[in-house]
């Protein structure tokens, strides 16, 4: 089923997890009934059944409640808080992500400890916390280097970098950046190495090239990369514009394209290693997309916003 759901084939992928249900239940199984429960609410997430995922993880909370699986637990607080966080209830996730980090801490949980920081981090960014994201991701990171998660570290690495742009710390926050693509490319992590290119091709294009290559030269030995200059010069297919307009149009028309830009949308608003900015785009534009007609969007930089505001009013 996991096969099936990374190929995209969801409705296979919800085939074989309620058969393995079945024989989990006649088994009476319930530490495999939550995990499958687990699993079958990542799909409805997916296709943007918030209230089904919900009530799958409730299911699933209180099998892990019954059977005293500390670890499971916290998992499935955690995903129920990505579910807040989506909807715009930061309060009701917190709550939920505090226990969680209450659960890894005393299970001496580290490698779940420091996904759980990172988490809460970025509502403190969402709530334009900066700092206090900071000294999250900061705690988040060195957890990360203690386990030698490479992966993990260069994930944090790239949100820190972007916190330091947003603070025009621009040598710190290539420094940050550049040493989360090495290690991500050093492990062969490649989809995740580009992501990060893209985040410096993005900041060279925002903060202007003179500005970014002394920022560069500061904290590099190296010339900069083909690749950096070439592609920060090339304009994407889709402006961010065209984007929101089209993802708002398609799902009002019920469109089958509108599946891709809500997955796209829930991509971008849980990407570790997207802007700040853009996974709050994310986050809004799955609310829009499953009829939320008083979308908050306070949590949108004022031109983002503008952006939205103007796709809800021209859209039909």
């Amino acid at each position: 089923a996991g096969i099936y759901v990374t190929r995209g084939d969801l409705d296979g992928a919800m085939k074989l997890y309620q058969q393995a249900l079945a024989i989990l239940e006649g088994l009476g199984d319930q530490q495999g009934k939550s995990a499958t429960l687990h699993q079958m609410a990542g799909i409805y997430v997916t296709r943007g059944d918030l209230d089904g995922a919900m009530k799958l993880y409730q299911q699933s909370l209180v099998i892990d409640e019954g059977l005293g699986d500390q670890k499971g637990k916290s998992a499935t607080l955690a995903n129920m808080a990505g579910i807040y966080v989506t909807r715009g209830d930061l309060d009701g996730a917190m709550k939920l992500y505090q226990q969680a980090l209450a659960i890894d801490e005393g299970l001496g949980d580290q490698q779940g400890k420091s996904a759980t920081l990172h988490a809460v981090a970025g509502i403190y960014v969402t709530r334009g916390d900066l700092d206090g994201a900071m000294k999250l991701y900061q705690q988040s990171l060195e957890i990360k280097e203690g386990l030698g998660d490479q992966q993990g570290k260069s994930a944090t690495l790239a949100m820190l970098g972007q916190l330091l742009v947003a603070r025009k710390d621009y040598p710190r926050a290539i420094f940050a950046l550049v040493e989360s693509l090495q290690t991500l490319s050093s492990i062969g992590a490649r989809p995740d190495a580009q992501k990060v290119a893209e985040i410096l091709v993005g900041i060279r294009q925002k903060i202007g090239a003179e500005t970014f290559d002394i920022a560069w030269k500061q904290v590099t030995d190296s010339p900069l990369p083909d690749w950096l200059s070439q592609q920060a010069e090339e304009q994407q297919s889709m402006t961010v514009e065209q984007f929101i307009a089209e993802a708002i149009q398609s799902a009002r028309e019920k469109r089958p394209a509108a599946q891709q830009y809500f997955q796209a949308a829930q991509k971008m608003a849980t990407d570790a290693n997207a802007p700040a900015e853009l996974q709050a785009l994310g986050n809004v534009l799955q609310k829009i997309m499953i009829g939320d007609t008083n979308a908050n969007l306070s949590s949108l930089p004022a031109a983002l916003a503008e952006i939205v505001k103007k796709a809800l009013t021209t859209v039909h």
